[in-house]
């Protein structure tokens, strides 16, 4: 236990808190105990009164064998304070004073003082301040960092992307030049392999010649293909040597569709500025006939004139069409009994062709001004004029055809008449 005198000491001083000195002291006590039992604040109380009589009223008189042990040598304070709680100190008494307002500074200071002095020992000073910098910066900065590595993963795959498309641009623009480049040599090898091969053939014997045809044949398609031109000498050659073995052996091995190869490669080398997707010449009338001089009348009461052709142009003919014979067959016998296709197609696939393709002594009812005329018309109904024969068929034609391709083959590629054996008298 404590000494009486110490609580009596601070208990009975005479009204402490009237002057400014007797207040710090007493604030000053009050603090030093508050740092002995932790706790925080400032406590005033009035002094007028012994601290004994203040706390007596809190006892129970009634029993005072509660406390009469303690009353020899020891203060009746320092008793009670044995056998109170420390807690009753907290409880709100109604001796509490009233602050005045000039000593608020005073205690906000003094409250202020204590707050920091608190919280700097809980600050890390030191090495452990830069262990919880670390440790309070460490995510933000592990973000900001993985976000930095992100933003320059993604420049640089942009990087090596755009890099990749412009190197491979530039590989493609040379490869694509280079490839353009052999191309055009291959062609020109193979155009020099045909050609040197076609005038080897023109060259051979007729029989050397007639044993090579399925050879021929695919050469000259080959021609066909690239257009290929050929000395006039070497085509000639050729027309001669497939004319002379159809005329020998009409059955020869591949000798039909070699001859229809080669009359399609030569008028397509020969001819100029004919398409391929061309109306039927069928589905539309000719241009009509008209007299290009003044009739004279000659002996025995008759005329003598000329006459233009009926012509189509621009157009496609099926020879083996049983449409387009019929139609042509028509002109021939009624308005157009000669015909002339200009810059047309000639298709023929190597089936029956029934045109009529010449006139002997045919009478026609016609008028030249007032003077009505009856001629007698003979000649080829047909010509063509800078046309593309498209033949093609892998088998022996009938005989008109076979005819008609003999006829085609051995006429100019530019100009040419079909025969005169189906006539009409």
């Amino acid at each position: 236990m404590r000494p009486c005198t110490a609580v009596n000491a601070v208990a009975h001083s005479p009204h402490p808190l009237r002057t400014a000195a007797g207040r710090m002291r007493a604030a000053t006590s009050v603090n030093a105990h508050d740092r002995r039992t932790g706790i925080q604040g400032v406590v005033f109380r009035r002094k007028e009164k012994p601290a004994c009589q203040r706390v007596l009223p809190f006892l129970d008189v009634s029993r005072p064998e509660r406390f009469q042990k303690r009353n020899s040598g020891v203060c009746l304070m320092q008793a009670v304070a044995d056998i109170l709680p420390l807690t009753s100190v907290s409880e709100p008494l109604e001796e509490f004073m009233a602050i005045r307002n000039e000593d608020w500074d005073a205690i906000h200071r003094t409250i202020n003082q204590s707050i920091e002095t608190a919280v700097s020992k809980l600050q890390p000073r030191g090495w452990r301040k830069a262990i919880h910098v670390l440790r309070e910066w460490g995510v933000l900065g592990t973000i900001g960092t993985i976000m930095v590595a992100l933003l320059a993963m993604s420049a640089a795959a942009w990087y090596q992307a755009f890099a990749r498309l412009e190197k491979e641009t530039v590989f493609q623009t040379k490869t694509g030049s280079k490839l353009e480049t052999i191309e055009i040599d291959l062609k020109e090898i193979h155009a020099s392999l045909d050609r040197q091969s076609l005038t080897t053939h023109a060259a051979l014997g007729l029989e050397d010649f007639k044993a090579t045809l399925p050879d021929l044949n695919s050469v000259v398609a080959s021609a066909r293909k690239q257009k290929l031109n050929l000395s006039a000498k070497v085509i000639d050659d050729l027309s001669s040597k497939l004319g002379q073995t159809a005329k020998a052996d009409a059955n020869a091995p591949a000798l039909w569709p070699t001859i229809a190869t080669f009359i399609s490669y030569r008028s397509i080398v020969f001819s100029q500025n004919v398409g391929t997707d061309l109306p039927n010449c069928t589905d539309h009338d000719p241009t009509p006939m008209h007299v290009i001089d003044e009739p004279r009348k000659t002996k025995g009461n008759k005329f003598q004139f000329h006459l233009t052709t009926s012509e189509y142009s621009n157009c496609k003919l099926t020879l083996d069409s049983p449409k387009d014979d019929a139609r042509i067959n028509f002109l021939v016998t009624h308005s157009a009994p000669f015909l002339t296709f200009k810059n047309c197609l000639i298709i023929y696939r190597g089936g029956p062709i029934g045109l009529i393709v010449g006139l002997k002594n045919v009478s026609y009812n016609a008028q030249i001004g007032i003077h009505p005329i009856r001629p007698a018309l003979s000649g080829n109904t047909l010509h063509f004029e800078n046309c593309v024969l498209d033949f093609s068929f892998d088998s022996v034609p009938p005989i008109e055809g076979q005819r008609v391709t003999q006829l085609l083959l051995s006429q100019s590629p530019t100009s040419a008449d079909l025969p005169v054996e189906s006539t009409l008298s």
